[in-house]
């Protein structure tokens, strides 16, 4: 679609218009139903600097790119809801049970860390004015799913996210005179120069850093506030799966745990 292709050139420029484009195309179905107040917001532009994007896209304002955008999104839709897997070999109670029985155990340990840091958590939460959600690799349900339950404590509370290196150091920086916290969730939370970075921003920001992650040997740990695992013996799809429900989980469990008086 001519749409995408014009916010990819733009994604690979270095400037505004570029982290605009950015943010839009890693949240096609939040943007397309998002007021302009609120993506100026998410972008930290001004709405007027949104229509000026927009124009530059190639549309008099944002409600008309707007309308492309949801064209777009539909499409998308389509195309998913279309899709024809062969699931016929697929043992689903099988697997049900499987996952069942690595939810119920990864489940209660997560809580009993959770009650265990419940202290800790509360302080670095306390009159919170931006969480910034870090993902590797991570399903972006969890991430913004964790956005739309955390807004709810505080409207001034500013929650972003992203997967990307650029996004999140913006993200971080421009959080540094506020009281900020970053959460990482990461399976493997293996070595890298992107983690390594980010890390040493949010250090240099004095920001406190909690994690959720699969890995108990990382190197990274005692670089954390708070450490949550959500233990597995092996890599493969049954616990990737488990870790997206963990994911789903740990939010709802701190959730609740900081909005208790």
């Amino acid at each position: 679609m001519e749409l995408i292709s014009r916010l990819e050139q733009l994604r690979s420029q270095k400037n505004t218009n570029s982290f605009i484009a950015k943010f839009i195309l890693d949240n096609i179905f939040l943007v397309s139903n998002m007021s302009i107040t609120n993506l100026s917001k998410e972008t930290f532009v001004s709405p007027t600097t949104i229509n000026r994007f927009c124009k530059t896209v190639g549309f008099e304002g944002y409600k008309e790119f707007q309308f492309e955008l949801k064209k777009f999104s539909k499409l998308l839709c389509n195309k998913n809801s279309s899709s024809n897997e062969k699931l016929d070999d697929f043992n689903f109670s099988e697997n049900i049970d499987i996952l069942k029985n690595l939810l119920t155990v990864n489940i209660n340990d997560i809580m009993e860390q959770l009650l265990q840091n419940k202290s800790k958590l509360k302080d670095i939460f306390f009159n919170i004015e931006q969480i910034n959600l870090i993902g590797f690799g991570t399903n972006t349900i969890a991430q913004k799913y964790f956005a739309y339950l955390f807004s709810t404590l505080n409207d001034n509370i500013h929650i972003v996210y992203s997967s990307e290196l650029d996004t999140n150091r913006f993200f971080i920086k421009q959080s540094k005179n506020k009281k900020a916290v970053n959460i990482v969730f990461s399976y493997t939370l293996n070595s890298s120069f992107y983690l390594d970075e980010l890390i040493q921003i949010s250090l240099d920001n004095k920001q406190k850093i909690v994690c959720l992650t699969g890995n108990d040997e990382s190197k990274y740990l005692d670089k954390f506030d708070v450490v949550i695992f959500a233990y597995n013996s092996e890599i493969n799809i049954k616990n990737r799966v488990n870790f997206l429900a963990s994911e789903i989980f740990f939010t709802n469990a701190l959730y609740l745990l900081i909005k208790e008086k």
